[in-house]
């Protein structure tokens, strides 16, 4: 497991909007996923159902 840096509690606003954008990244990425399994399983039902 890797060892995590704690970061003091003021972080500037830069490394903040790099964080924002990599969770947001991340989101967009995750829901990809999602979208294309769910549509899968539709599209195998209509066909298979």
């Amino acid at each position: 497991m890797a060892m995590i840096d704690h970061a003091p509690e003021i972080t500037d606003e830069r490394e903040y909007a790099i964080h924002v954008e990599n969770y947001r990244g991340f989101l967009h990425v995750l829901w990809s996923v999602v979208t294309g399994i769910a549509l899968t399983l539709i599209l195998l039902a209509i066909f298979f159902g």
